[in-house]
């Protein structure tokens, strides 16, 4: 590679993966294991570039495949134009990974930092290089480094669902929070040894079969060995992806309740708890028992005097009242919640919707509510209201959800 197609590569690298990094906003900021993973995720659209650039490389110099397949070691030349684009695919994460941990650095953070986060990116890389670098060499067209990006990336995102190997899509970003997990040892076994055997297999293409088909028959049984090996990794551990990391909701702010967040959500903590002690004030009026405690947890608040929340679906950037109302709305993170065999009853769910739309009202925010019988109980008298609110609150901090019952059923809550 020329310096400058080193400095053009580069440079497009960088602006795609920046364009990923930020096209969902800066919601993973403060939290270090959702920054490394969104870093690492970028290579959704850079292993497709780098596969084009490889597929460039090879295609544009395959005039000298002449003079290099005669010669002792020629067989490395397509190897490295496929190394040529991965370095400058790596060289585009390495400055990605530095510029989402200087973001992350500069607000509240915290939370661990899983070092598995790092294990799938550079294969993956490394196998959409091998890829383009293959494409190049058998297809010697303009034309091939052109579709490679297109066709890599549809490979990846629709081949994937009719596939059993899901190798080139980037299963290291998180679309959300990832506190309290990590990824399963496993999973991350799977996917490595997967890409590694489809690099081993592509870059054996690359050899030139009459110059060098020893070479290349040993390098593709290398490839097969691995993709056995992670098919036996994958029948072993199955599609369970993620494993409790340890972490804990251990940062706590708020006096009346104190919310309590784990290190990696830390970052809302300082809006979160004043919002929650706001609103819980108009639960109190109402003569409603607010826990003392509200915790963020995964596996559920052993303790039944404790509210549990669950920030891991969204929100973490942006506190408001409807954060706050939605975690007051759960006095009690019953195991019902968490269950497969003995879910709660949808008036659960309908009776915490009630009761965080009425505090938001409470408050002066707007509340639409869909369903007839909603709106119906909305323009209820005030006195009806506050007395199915704190007759449910109690039955919801208690756990008693059987017994629950819609503000316009008639008969004993």
């Amino acid at each position: 590679m020329s310096r400058a197609e080193q400095v053009i590569s580069f440079t497009v690298l960088l602006a795609v993966s920046l364009f990923v990094l930020y096209s969902r906003g800066g919601e993973w900021q403060g939290d270090w294991n959702w920054t490394l993973s969104y870093a690492m995720g970028t290579t959704v659209l850079t292993g497709p570039v780098a596969a084009a650039i490889a597929a460039w490389l090879a295609a544009s110099r395959h005039g000298l495949r002449v003079m290099t397949d005669p010669a002792p070691r020629g067989w490395l030349v397509g190897a490295r134009w496929a190394g040529e684009a991965w370095l400058a695919g790596m060289a585009a994460l390495v400055a990605t990974t530095v510029v989402a941990s200087v973001y992350t650095l500069i607000v509240p953070h915290g939370g661990p930092i899983d070092m598995l986060n790092f294990a799938e990116a550079p294969v993956l890389l490394a196998a959409y290089a091998a890829m383009g670098a293959a494409a190049g060499i058998l297809l010697p067209h303009p034309v091939t480094a052109v579709l490679m990006a297109p066709l890599t990336f549809l490979a990846a995102m629709v081949g994937a669902e009719y596939i059993t190997f899901d190798f080139l899509r980037a299963t290291i970003m998180s679309t959300g929070s990832v506190a309290g997990l990590r990824w399963s040892g496993l999973t991350v076994l799977e996917a490595v040894t997967g890409l590694a055997a489809v690099t081993c297999v592509l870059i054996a293409l690359t050899f030139g079969v009459s110059a060098h088909r020893l070479a290349m028959v040993a390098l593709a049984s290398v490839g097969i060995a691995l993709l056995g090996a992670s098919a036996a990794v994958s029948h072993t551990h199955g599609t369970e992806q993620w494993e409790p990391s340890g972490e804990f909701a251990t940062e706590c702010a708020g006096t009346a309740p104190v919310v309590c967040v784990m290190p990696s959500n830390v970052g809302a903590l300082a809006a979160l708890a004043p919002e929650v002690d706001r609103l819980a004030a108009y639960l109190r009026r109402a003569g409603a028992t607010v826990p003392q405690r509200f915790e963020q947890s995964l596996l559920g608040v052993k303790d039944p005097s404790i509210g549990g929340f669950d920030l891991n679906e969204g929100g973490l950037t942006r506190v408001d009242p409807e954060l706050a109302a939605a975690i007051l709305s759960t006095p009690s993170d019953c195991p019902a919640y968490r269950s497969f065999n003995s879910p709660p009853p949808d008036i659960a769910f309908t009776a915490r919707d009630l009761i965080k739309a009425w505090i938001l009202r409470q408050a002066g925010e707007h509340v639409d509510l869909d369903d007839g019988h909603e709106r119906t109980w909305q323009r209820s008298s005030p006195a009806a209201q506050r007395a199915w609110v704190v007759r449910t609150y109690a039955q919801l901090a208690a756990c008693d959800l059987r017994h629950l019952r819609p503000p316009w059923k008639r008969g004993k809550a």
